[in-house]
C-alpha cells in the first residue's frame, strides 16, 4: 500500500504475484490497485463484510480469500453476482438467499455452497420455475448441491451420466415436496422395491428404462411409476389391485 501510494497508478511492477497479504479490504485494494494477474492469497481484516466488497476483492485474485471470524452480512441477489462475491472465500458466515436466473448453473451453486457455513436458500419470491433453466449434473453431484440448500428447488433438472437406484433415491429425499421435473440422460435398468422405485421416479418424465419390482406393488406406486415411464413394468406374480377404474387402466 506505502509503496503503490509512493509510485502511483500503473506503475508498480509485482515481481512474485502470489505473496500473500493481510489487511483490510480499503488497504488491499490500495495495495493491488494498477496490479494485474495477482494470484496471492488474501486475509481480511475488517470486523464487516458486504457482498459488493467482496466481489471487489475477488476481481483482484485468483487465489484463496480467508475472512474475519464474524461480521459477515448476509448475501442476496441472483446466482451470478453471489458467485462472483463468494469464489475463493470458505467459513462465510452469513446467510445467503439467491435468485435462480436462466444462465445458472450446478457449478455455480457448487461454489456458493462450498463458500458458506450456513445453508443457502432459494429466493421464493422469483421460484426457479419462473425461469427457463434446467441443472445439469450427474445424481450425485445434484443432491450434494441441493442438500446444502435450506429451501427447495422447483426448477428443472437434468441427470447425466449413470446412476443407481439409491442415488435416485437420495436425489428425491434432496427435492422434498419439490415440483421440479426430472429429466435422465440415460435409461439405466432399475430393479428394487416398489416404494423404492416410486419414491425415485415421483418427479422423473421420459424415463425409458426396464423396470423389475422385487415385491408386491400398491395401486398408488404404480400410478407413480407409470406416469415416469414408457416402458413395460415386470412385476412378480399377480396382485388384485383395488381403485378407481381411471387408475387401474
Amino acid at each position: 500500500k506505502t509503496i503503490n501510494d509512493a509510485v502511483g497508478l500503473n506503475d508498480l511492477v509485482l515481481a512474485n504475484k502470489n505473496v500473500a497479504l493481510t489487511g483490510s479490504i480499503a488497504d488491499i485494494k490500495l495495495a493491488l490497485d494498477g496490479i494485474t494477474g495477482y494470484t496471492g492469497a488474501i486475509k481480511l481484516t475488517d470486523s464487516s463484510i458486504d457482498a459488493t466488497e467482496l466481489a471487489d476483492i475477488n476481481a483482484l485474485t485468483t487465489g484463496k480469500i480467508t475472512l474475519p471470524a464474524n461480521g459477515h452480512a448476509d448475501l442476496t441477489g441472483n446466482v451470478t453476482d453471489v458467485t462472483k462475491a463468494l469464489q475463493g472465500v470458505t467459513g462465510y458466515k452469513g446467510t445467503v438467499t439467491v435468485t435462480v436466473g436462466a444462465n445458472t448453473t450446478l457449478a455455480q451453486l457448487k461454489t456458493i455452497t462450498n463458500s458458506t457455513v450456513n445453508k443457502a436458500k432459494f429466493d421464493t419470491v422469483n421460484p426457479a420455475t419462473t425461469v427457463a433453466t434446467t441443472l445439469e449434473g450427474t445424481a450425485k453431484e445434484i443432491t450434494a448441491v441441493l442438500n446444502k440448500f435450506s429451501t427447495q428447488y422447483d426448477g428443472k433438472l437434468t441427470v447425466t451420466g449413470k446412476y443407481t437406484l439409491a442415488e435416485l433415491r437420495d436425489l428425491d429425499k434432496a427435492l422434498g415436496a419439490s415440483t421440479g421435473v426430472v429429466t435422465l440422460d440415460n435409461d439405466v435398468n432399475l430393479s428394487g422395491k416398489s416404494a423404492d422405485i416410486a419414491a425415485a421416479l415421483s418427479n422423473v418424465v421420459g424415463y425409458a428404462g426396464k423396470i423389475t419390482l422385487t415385491d408386491k406393488p400398491t395401486l398408488a406406486q404404480l400410478v407413480t411409476i407409470n406416469a415416469a415411464t414408457t416402458e413395460a413394468i415386470k412385476i412378480p406374480n399377480n396382485k388384485a389391485l383395488t381403485g378407481t377404474a381411471a387408475n387401474i387402466i
